[in-house]
């Protein structure tokens, strides 16, 4: 298989493949010390902001490096007195005197990819920057980047550069500049550099036990410590991967016992109990015997000696490190046993629609990339449907975008067609039309696996939405038949579960490869800051016993149950829906979400307030689609909704307040009712999320871990009367 290797990697492999192998194939974490690298990241960020534009003035240029200067930490590393002599290197980029039109242009093919650092379209001049001291061996080494960088932009423009070179941004004058002008020899002669390094890099994958030794020539070896380590006394694995599916050899019993161990996790009491509560609900509330015995879930099979793709990774820790305990050389020889569809689609070299990626995006892209597996974080209103089109622009093979509800459907669907400029294929709400790029509902997939099967098994790219679902059975299912993925995004606001299955949803997805928090981007002023309202109501002492006494019954010795306290204390609970409706009233030229959970709630609180609408997961769809446009445009300024349906996937950026009125029980669902007003509008000048201190059994507990989720994402509470 080919793989996409950059100059870097290359380097690396010639200088010595046994530290390529470690860090490109095994994955091996390195124990490198970055604060060179950190430094140039800054450097280049400064660059790059400025160029080609040049609108910043040099207040505004110096603000932004003192805030990469912290954002890296330089401040505390050995760098901490260059912060001057770093900024001068900014300086000097700025006063290069080069005529640029492109800055960081990225290009990509299947085996090789790079980021041109500067472009004169113009005068057809590619250059780098470099923060390094000038010495002979860098030399040879940025000759042949340039080299390679002149081959890149060949191939893809099919005009050969006039020049190419390197500027050492801690000189001035003859000093401070390197290069050539390339010639159709030296094109040639990368190419044939490039396959000879596929090809060694294929073999070496193959063939692990032929892997030179360490060169310990090479000074900045990530992996010094394994030096001591005998090459000849080694512990070999092998790890076969099939589908989702990774099997692994080579493993003696302790180990296999302490994988077994790892990947098994205890169900959370609340999953137990709710397991108690629906079985007696099941016998008309009568107390019966339930085994409870069986609360784990294994996730690695001890006689097959499998476990699931997402946790590749973390295995191959796990191998290295217990062969350094007993003092061995780790040798990890990786066979993938799928095979990939090779069909692309043509994609644009941007998206169409002009928009261009924020760093967290263009961030959470390349970190997936790198890993093949894994899930990007994004608070609400962070962008994750551009995170997916640009995504398969960069990754164009056949794709799957699965969601989880019809609102999402149809919102991807368009994204992807007016961000690529290509057909986007639906398969759910009553549509079948498969593309190569298909979005489609995880339940429409689920009911015909079987029909779906070869479809299924062409995919190269799978795309979770709202990924944190993906712990279900029905995902589970689905991914059988996903034999010959390769990539496997998961985005989502909150890559948890309430449940305890993280384990489970990181064995389909992998790990979470990026993040960023909604505190994140209101400090970027990407976001709203909302002010997060808790309302306090009071109840007569008469009528807080009535209540009490109805949810309990009339039998002896009650057992307090969550259902028939949910119906008394928020349902039918008079005040607490008069505090709703004063909400309503009091922000009477704003549009105002109601969120519920229950069908006999929102029909209450559609007929309590006047000129409200109500939709649910039953409504009819072309009520319930009418709805949510009259909403959106504003011709109904009261939406009640389930939770279900409107606190993901639903996108309203002009939306001010919302009402949390269903005394929700759990984090996630809090963190992403809250995301609903967070997004910018130029009409929008608040954010207010509105909940209730409700009081009482079951009630007044999910109260307070709804705050204490709150407090813990950064938000600040406020404690409120009407």
């Amino acid at each position: 298989m080919v793989r996409q290797i950059s100059f870097s990697q290359m380097n690396l492999f010639w200088t010595c493949p046994k530290t390529w192998y470690l860090k490109y194939i095994q994955k091996v974490p390195t124990k490198d010390n970055l604060v060179y690298a950190f430094r140039g990241s800054a450097v280049h960020h400064c660059l790059e902001t400025y160029f080609p534009k040049k609108t910043m003035t040099m207040e505004e240029l110096r603000q932004f490096f003192d805030d990469e200067w912290k954002k890296y930490k330089l401040y505390d590393s050995k760098l901490r007195n260059a912060k001057e002599e770093t900024w001068q290197m900014v300086m000097r980029g700025v006063d290069i005197g080069l005529n640029i039109t492109d800055v960081e242009l990225a290009v990509s093919f299947d085996d090789i990819r790079g980021f041109i650092d500067v472009v004169d379209k113009e005068n057809l001049e590619i250059w780098d920057w470099k923060t390094s001291t000038r010495s002979q061996h860098n030399e040879l080494e940025y000759m042949a980047q340039v080299k390679l960088y002149a081959y890149l932009y060949h191939r893809k423009f099919g005009v050969l550069p006039k020049y190419t070179g390197v500027k050492y941004l801690k000189y001035s004058g003859k000093d401070a500049s390197l290069g050539c002008v390339p010639t159709m020899e030296d094109i040639k002669i990368v190419g044939q550099w490039l396959q000879k390094t596929q090809d060694k890099m294929e073999f070496y994958k193959n063939n692990v036990h032929k892997l030179p030794r360490f060169n310990k020539d090479y000074f900045f070896c990530p992996y010094k410590h394994l030096w001591v380590l005998s090459d000849e006394d080694t512990m070999d694995f092998t790890i076969e991967v099939y589908g989702n599916f990774i099997n692994v050899s080579g493993t003696d019993e302790y180990l296999n016992n302490y994988l077994y161990d790892k990947y098994t996790y205890e169900l959370d009491d609340a999953v137990v109990k709710e397991k108690m509560i629906k079985r007696k609900a099941a016998r008309n509330n009568k107390t019966v015997n339930i085994n409870l015995s069986n609360t784990k879930v294994h996730l690695w099979d001890k006689y097959k000696k499998q476990t699931y793709i997402g946790f590749l990774n973390a295995v191959k820790q796990t191998l290295n490190d217990y062969a350094v305990i007993k003092k061995k050389s780790p040798m990890i020889q990786i066979k993938d046993m799928r095979i990939f569809d090779e069909t692309v689609a043509k994609m644009p070299e941007k998206l169409l629609t002009g928009k261009i990626l924020m760093e967290h995006q263009d961030a959470g892209i390349t970190a997936f990339v790198k890993e093949e597996r894994g899930c990007v974080e994004a608070a609400t209103g962070g962008g994750k449907s551009l995170i997916i089109a640009d995504f398969i622009r960069r990754k164009p093979f056949k794709t799957l975008i699965v969601i989880h509800n019809k609102e999402l459907l149809y919102q991807l669907k368009d994204t992807i067609e007016e961000e690529l400029g290509i057909k986007c294929g639906v398969v759910g709400d009553g549509v079948r039309d498969i593309q190569h790029i298909t979005v489609a509902t995880i339940q429409t997939l689920n009911r015909n696996l079987g029909e779906f099967s070869d479809w299924l098994q062409s995919i190269r790219n799978i795309i979770i939405d709202e990924a944190h679902h993906a712990a279900s059975d029905s995902y589970f299912n689905l991914f059988t038949k996903l034999k010959n993925v390769q990539y496997r995004l998961g985005t989502t606001a909150t890559f948890d579960r309430d449940d305890g299955h993280e384990m489970k949803l990181k064995a389909i997805i992998g790990t979470e490869v990026y993040s960023i928090k909604s505190q994140a981007l209101i400090k970027k002023d990407l976001l709203m800051n909302p002010d997060i309202m808790f309302i306090k109501y009071e109840v007569p002492k008469e009528e807080k016993e009535l209540m009490e006494q109805k949810a309990l019954g009339q039998n002896i010795n009650p057992i307090p149950e969550y259902l028939p306290f949910y119906k008394t204390k928020v349902i039918e609970n008079n005040f607490r829906n008069a505090q709703i409706q004063k909400i309503v009233n009091k922000h009477e030229d704003q549009s105002v979400l109601i969120l519920i959970k229950n069908i006999a709630h929102g029909e209450l609180l559609n007929k309590l307030i006047e000129g409200s609408e109500y939709i649910n997961g039953t409504s009819p769809k072309k009520f319930r689609e009418t709805t949510l446009n009259n909403f959106k445009s504003k011709k109904l300024r009261v939406l009640v909704s389930s939770v279900g349906i409107l606190s993901e996937g639903f996108n309203m950026p002009s939306l001010s307040i919302i009402v949390n009125a269903s005394a929700n029980v759990g984090d996630i669902k809090t963190v992403q009712i809250v995301g609903r007003i967070l997004r910018k509008h130029k009409d929008k000048t608040m954010a207010i999320y509105y909940d209730f201190m409700d009081d009482g059994t079951f009630l007044a507990r999910a109260s307070l871990d709804r705050m204490k989720k709150f407090k813990s994402e950064g938000y600040k509470i406020n404690l409120n009367t009407l």
